[in-house]
């Protein structure tokens, strides 16, 4: 298994882990459970990752996703 840290509110970053993961081999699955609460973070913080990276990383894997994906 592979992890990489990233920040989903970072463009570059999202596109930066599509590709590694497509490096690795065919990217079959993507599980995308980054968020914050009200508790956590401002509410610009929580649209940047809750919705805008959630955008970002549906978008970024769309592009390396293998056929017959699971979203």
């Amino acid at each position: 298994m592979t992890t990489r840290v990233t920040d989903v509110a970072d463009h570059d970053a999202v596109e930066s882990l599509a590709d590694a993961a497509a490096a690795l081999g065919p990217v079959t699955q993507v599980v995308h459970t980054a968020g914050v609460s009200p508790t956590q973070a401002t509410v610009e913080r929580i649209l940047q990752v809750d919705l805008l990276g959630t955008a970002m990383v549906l978008d970024a894997f769309a592009r390396v996703v293998a056929p017959g994906r699971a979203w």
